[in-house]
């Protein structure tokens, strides 16, 4: 691990976030894979009996429509298939996020590992100098960026293994909770989708990639791609381990970028996708009351368990946090938003 420190005292609290969001605008996140729909062959019967094939194409008359993320899961004893928006995907914006607004500029360059068809030796080695670099500065931002999110150093060099830094973040996705909806609307016309998901509201959208040196449209004209459907809501849990006041902070920026629509989610997010609102909150802190005392001494001086007249007094208790005080922990990120002295 780069940062040893992180759970030098072992795991003595957590933070528990439940978030249900809506999307307030359609949400597109992509699995790379294909699907394929038709409609009927004569010109006066475009937009009729239209049908979406879940299994791939078929014949010569159906067109690929890029598919929505989805999985399997086990439900008695047949397996079915059900949309959810990847924990993966939400995880990345925040991070890109925090870094975009809580790193300077100037010390983002280099930590960006090079293209894996990338041979240049010199690249990978300043790649790995910059993180190096990075990594033993000791700026606030890089301390809260690596704890939460973790970091991963591909160095490519035999001489130096993979590595890694486990983050305090975990983000977990509960599916779309809708039922029977598996008809999917294309420009207002009702599209039947055989087999697959049906539970969340989708539709079918048209897109023509522009080449931006002629302004015409790209090699491969139009793309059909399918959508969440804006009103569509989801649950998210977070849970941060050993939870810091910035780390409140934080939330309640993510919340409020996500309420403005500043943070969104999935792709073509450039051009009005993926904005989603906080419906409703809770915030759950769970910790051991003589953990959290002796946090910050060293190992050798934390109290054994002959210390103790009842080993399990106190042990992790929780609280909830009201979500209209959130705002307040906002102060603990003053060095990262004021440009203040963010040397540890």
């Amino acid at each position: 691990m780069f940062d040893p420190r992180i759970f030098a005292y072992g795991v003595y609290g957590a933070l528990n976030v439940c978030w249900r969001l809506r999307c307030e605008t359609p949400l597109t996140i992509r699995n790379g894979l294909a699907l394929a729909y038709s409609e009927g062959s004569q010109a006066k019967e475009r937009g009729q009996d239209l049908r979406l094939y879940w299994r791939g194409r078929r014949n010569d008359r159906e067109v690929q429509v890029t598919a929505l993320h989805y999985s399997p899961r086990l439900r008695g004893d047949r397996v079915e298939f059900i949309h959810f928006a990847p924990g993966s995907s939400l995880r990345g914006s925040w991070r890109g996020w925090t870094l975009w607004h809580l790193v300077a500029r100037e010390r983002l360059v280099g930590l960006t590992p090079p293209k894996k068809d990338d041979d240049d030796e010199t690249a990978t080695e300043a790649y790995l100098a910059a993180l190096d670099e990075a990594l033993d500065a000791g700026y606030r931002s890089y301390d809260l960026v690596f704890s939460l999110f973790g970091q991963v150093a591909d160095s490519r060099i035999e001489a130096r293994c993979l590595e890694a830094n486990a983050g305090r973040l975990r983000v977990a996705v509960q599916p779309f909770a809708g039922v029977n909806l598996r008809t999917v609307d294309s420009s207002g016309a009702s599209m039947t989708a055989h087999d697959g998901p049906d539970n969340v509201q989708r539709h079918m959208a048209v897109r023509s990639p522009i080449d931006r040196l002629t302004h015409a449209t790209k090699e491969g004209g139009l793309h059909h791609f399918l959508e969440f459907s804006k009103g569509s809501v989801f649950e998210t849990q977070l849970r941060i381990l050993n939870p810091r006041p910035w780390d409140l902070g934080l939330l309640s920026l993510w919340r409020r970028e996500m309420n403005d629509g500043m943070l969104r989610f999935g792709a073509l997010a450039s051009v009005g996708r993926g904005r989603v609102s906080v419906q409703e909150e809770t915030y759950e802190a769970w910790g051991s009351a003589r953990a959290l005392q002796n946090a910050g001494l060293p190992a050798e001086q934390w109290p054994t368990i002959d210390d103790l007249e009842d080993p399990l007094e106190g042990l992790w208790q929780g609280f909830l946090i009201p979500p209209a005080t959130l705002s307040t922990f906002e102060t603990a990120l003053r060095y990262f938003l004021t440009g203040g002295d963010d040397v540890a």
